[in-house]
């Protein structure tokens, strides 16, 4: 079984937020806002990762991870910016939910292998990112049970609650990643 090297591994990096890019061109004004949004996110951990490398760091597997599970958040995203039905677009916040999910659980497992000073503030803030993961659930809720003269209105709740959560992850993953 071929091993990857750190080099090919970056590259790899460098084609999936190219595409990702590729693909977010192709979107709405509102749907660019929060891809160019991901692009700079996903760009950071990019050159964290690099310069990691540069390093030879210990943590850079865990970086690369990292860097995997916030590309698919970021490709859910904009997949449920893109989805135009009511039923589409459900759907594919809960596939978004899911990756934040994964994204939260990938940040406790690093977070349990910090100094429990480190661990203790990390942790208040996955807890805080729970929590408006759970607000964006809940906004998604009220999306499905509205009225059709209701529901762009409480999309457009929705829409702040994925802002603020995207929002906060990028604060927490630059200040402890």
């Amino acid at each position: 079984m071929p091993t990857t090297t750190t080099e090919e591994r970056l590259a790899q990096m460098r084609r999936q937020i190219d595409e990702f890019e590729a693909a977010a061109q192709e979107t709405a004004n509102e749907t660019t806002f929060r891809a160019r949004r991901q692009l700079d996110v996903l760009r950071r951990q990019e050159e964290t990762v690099r310069t990691a490398a540069r390093k030879a760091s210990e943590g850079l597997t865990e970086q690369f991870e990292q860097f995997d599970a916030r590309l698919r958040v970021a490709q859910m995203t904009v997949a449920a910016d893109l989805a135009d039905a009511r039923s589409a677009f459900s759907e594919a916040i809960e596939d978004e939910l899911r990756t934040w999910d994964a994204y939260l659980e990938r940040l406790q497992a690093q977070t349990a292998l910090r100094a429990a000073s480190a661990r203790e503030a990390a942790e208040d803030a996955i807890r805080d990112l729970r929590r408006r993961r759970n607000e964006v659930a809940a906004r998604l809720a009220e999306v499905r049970a509205a009225s059709d003269g209701s529901w762009e209105e409480r999309k457009q709740r929705l829409a702040a609650a994925r802002d603020d959560l995207q929002r906060k992850a990028d604060e927490l993953a630059e200040r402890y990643w």
